[in-house]
């Protein structure tokens, strides 16, 4: 696969995932520090991942031409209207979840299945449950994350990403 700049940013951001993990390695266990270094990982990491999976999105949706109208709106992100009695794309956005991304990508791009009883699944959700934490703070969360939750989150991106390659681009991407 050719690296664009979008995939070279998306292994600078895994590189920086894992030096944050090393260097929360360093800090004394559950200190101020070690935290700030575990939160930067799994944001790398997961910055790094949703980027990888937007971007395979947007590429498909442009290239790929036996999409539906409907199939095109989920890959751009872009409400579909009824107009003159013809469905077409609008100037809305119409966000998705990343989950809804990796079934549509697995489902009906890739043509295979989703195995949410598996492990890779069940971390997934983990590990978007440990950053959702972060990004999305209340009190009935648990805020602290540990070196263990930054392997997690490192480990199941990158299975995502590369049998996202795998099965989308018929090519192997090791991070």
């Amino acid at each position: 696969m050719k690296r664009t700049k979008i995939v070279k940013v998306v292994f600078e951001l895994f590189e920086d995932s894992n030096y944050f993990m090393n260097e929360a390695k360093k800090c004394d266990q559950d200190s101020s520090s070690q935290q700030r270094f575990v939160r930067a990982s799994i944001l790398s990491a997961w910055a790094g991942f949703e980027g990888w999976i937007n971007k395979t999105c947007f590429d498909l949706a442009k290239t790929l031409k036996n999409l539906t109208v409907h199939d095109r709106g989920f890959l751009l992100e872009k409400k579909v209207e009824l107009k003159n009695g013809l469905f077409n794309l609008s100037n809305s956005d119409n966000y998705e979840t990343i989950e809804h991304k990796i079934e549509f990508l697995v489902i009906n791009i890739a043509h295979g299945r989703l195995d949410k009883k598996n492990r890779y699944w069940k971390n997934f959700k983990a590990v978007k449950g440990i950053r959702d934490s972060i990004v999305h703070p209340k009190e009935t969360r648990n805020m602290a994350c540990s070196i263990v939750d930054c392997d997690l989150t490192i480990e199941t991106l990158k299975y995502y990403i590369a049998l996202l390659a795998k099965k989308v681009y018929k090519s192997t991407l090791n991070l």
